[in-house]
């Protein structure tokens, strides 16, 4: 009702994933020029069918990225195709043209895409497990508190499975320092879960770049609470 989530945006834990299949972001749409090719991805945060003047079926539909909207239309053809993974709430990669058009009076209308092809986001572990081993990304642990023994686990887990990521420790509500453990793991939906699992009410989010001032430090049992 009020435009904004109250709680946190539904698309949180999947950046690096919605990186990976889009060439533009939605608020680059009105910059484009008219018939650029574009895949976006994002939530279906609004959707609704219409009906043409021919009897015919169309859709238009709001996609919502981390940087805003870009409405798009879905036209006869196509949209017999997609009718099934069209749904609101739905994560979704889209594929299409940029139109700009004339309105009444001449003046010109927002652009939008003129969707050709609609699909699911692949899933979270289809993407982590392709990561380059020469990217260098970063798994963030959000944890409230953590034992001596959560961690010292923790620290067994990534060593049992070296990769590419980095792993932080991030106590939220706390003046505690983000611990770097210096280990590298591979990124695996698995592993997250695991990861999770450690420790109590814990949220990984897999990230390119931590927006935190982080200094390693060798010994993590000196941060631990209890």
């Amino acid at each position: 009702v009020m435009g904004i989530y109250v709680s946190d945006h539904p698309l949180r834990g999947m950046e690096r994933t919605l990186l990976q299949h889009a060439t533009h972001k939605c608020e680059q749409v009105a910059e484009l020029a008219h018939d650029t090719k574009v895949s976006m991805a994002g939530i279906i945060s609004s959707l609704r069918s219409i009906t043409t003047r021919k009897g015919t079926k169309m859709a238009e539909l709001t996609l919502e990225d981390f940087t805003g909207q870009a409405k798009c239309l879905v036209f006869s053809e196509p949209y017999g195709r997609l009718r099934d993974v069209l749904e609101k709430d739905a994560v979704v990669v889209v594929n299409g043209f940029v139109m700009n058009r004339e309105g009444q009076g001449g003046v010109d209308r927002a652009p939008e895409v003129r969707v050709k092809d609609v699909r699911p986001l692949p899933k979270s572990a289809e993407i982590m497990e392709s990561i380059d081993p020469s990217v260098e990304a970063t798994i963030l642990m959000r944890v409230k508190r953590a034992t001596r023994p959560q961690l010292q686990q923790l620290k067994s887990l990534i060593e049992s499975a070296p990769g590419s990521c980095e792993v932080v420790v991030h106590f939220v509500d706390s003046d505690v320092e983000p611990i770097v453990l210096l280990q590298r793991v591979a990124a695996t939906q698995d592993m997250v879960k695991k990861m999770e699992k450690l420790l109590d009410d814990a949220q990984a989010e897999v990230l390119g770049d931590l927006p935190l001032d982080r200094n390693p430090q060798p010994e993590p049992q000196a941060a631990v609470a209890g």
